[in-house]
């Protein structure tokens, strides 16, 4: 149940008063947990679990998407949340997603790279110092790039280095994984969607991250007279009705 807040505090609490907790832009090459966060979909869940964490008096390094279908950290609200977090101490680094430019040489993905790191850099007026790769198990590319920390470091990420949430599971014991740190630096992933006060599931997770999704667009959208008068109901209630007709 570490996915609960709850549950998730009393882990923060027992490798705090233990070890050394950093972010990877600040790790220093000693026996440290490097706490890192992928933002893949959500970055208000984001901005809930840098609260927790600041609260606790945890560090770690958002990795955020400026190639995300889900989110855009340009928008205003998003601007100000992750400013939020930065300002709290967190390290804001890039999430950034190789396989979305196609077929190009190293040169030219180096270009992309740093052509992420000014936007992301833009909203927190801060460099960016550290990236992570998105997904690579999935297109098996591995990509390193000077003049920055890279979350899949062989230091921290090979040989039982590093742990992820990625299934919702862990494939050890968290609390006994992390006492290799007293052999080795070791990196821990933990996706903020994931982590709710309830301790919720991944279907409901998805399922209340939808519902959020189509509320905004059906608020941003009633400004529209044409909108107001052809939606009877709001948009959520009006695609449940549908997907039931469908269903029939």
């Amino acid at each position: 149940m570490i996915f609960k807040y709850s549950e998730l505090e009393k882990f923060f609490k027992f490798i705090k008063e233990r070890y050394t907790v950093t972010n990877l832009g600040d790790w220093d090459g000693s026996n440290s947990i490097i706490l890192r966060h992928d933002v893949d979909f959500d970055i208000k869940a984001a901005y809930d679990l840098a609260k927790l964490e600041k609260d606790n008096e945890i560090k770690s390094t958002f990795f955020l998407m400026v190639t995300s279908y889900t989110y855009n950290p340009l928008s205003v609200e998003n601007r100000s949340m992750i400013a939020s977090i930065n300002e709290w101490g967190f390290e804001i680094g890039l999430h950034f997603d190789p396989s979305i430019y196609g077929h190009i040489n190293d040169a030219q993905l180096e270009t992309k790279l740093n052509e992420e790191t000014k936007v992301l850099s833009s909203v927190i007026n801060d460099k960016i110092k550290s990236i992570s790769i998105h997904n690579p198990s999935v297109h098996g590319k591995f990509p390193f790039f000077k003049g920055y920390r890279n979350a899949y470091d062989e230091k921290i990420f090979a040989n039982g280095r590093y742990i992820s949430d990625s299934r919702m599971k862990f494939p050890t014991d968290i609390y006994q994984f992390v006492e290799k740190v007293k052999e080795h630096p070791i990196q821990i992933l933990l996706h903020p969607m994931y982590y709710t006060p309830e301790g919720k599931n991944m279907p409901d997770i998805f399922y209340n991250f939808i519902c959020k999704f189509v509320n905004q667009v059906d608020s941003n959208y009633r400004v529209n007279s044409t909108y107001r008068e052809l939606m009877a109901d709001d948009l959520l209630t009006h695609i449940t009705k549908k997907t039931i007709e469908e269903k029939r």
